[in-house]
């Protein structure tokens, strides 16, 4: 499995806007988690992104289940939409 990660531009597609909201919800649920993680130290926390970048599947499966799930919903819709054609 793998996580879509991408800057998303002037969207104008509704269901992208959708994909773009959801991805901003998802961010300000996992940031409460990284502080909490890293101690509130922002040295913690950029080495903890740094290895979520390196390992996307260890950092997924050390969120609650609710937030997986989101984040697998985001991924499989962007992966539908460029399968269908849809630009990001």
């Amino acid at each position: 499995m793998h996580i879509a990660c991408f800057e998303i531009v002037q969207i104008k597609h509704p269901l992208l806007i959708h994909i773009k909201q959801e991805l901003y919800n998802i961010a300000a649920d996992v940031m409460p988690i990284l502080v909490q993680q890293a101690g509130e130290d922002p040295t913690k926390m950029q080495a903890i992104l740094l290895k979520a970048q390196a390992d996307p599947v260890s950092f997924l499966n050390s969120l609650p289940p609710e937030i997986q799930v989101k984040i697998k919903n985001a991924t499989n819709a962007v992966e539908k939409n460029q399968v269908s054609g849809q630009k990001p």
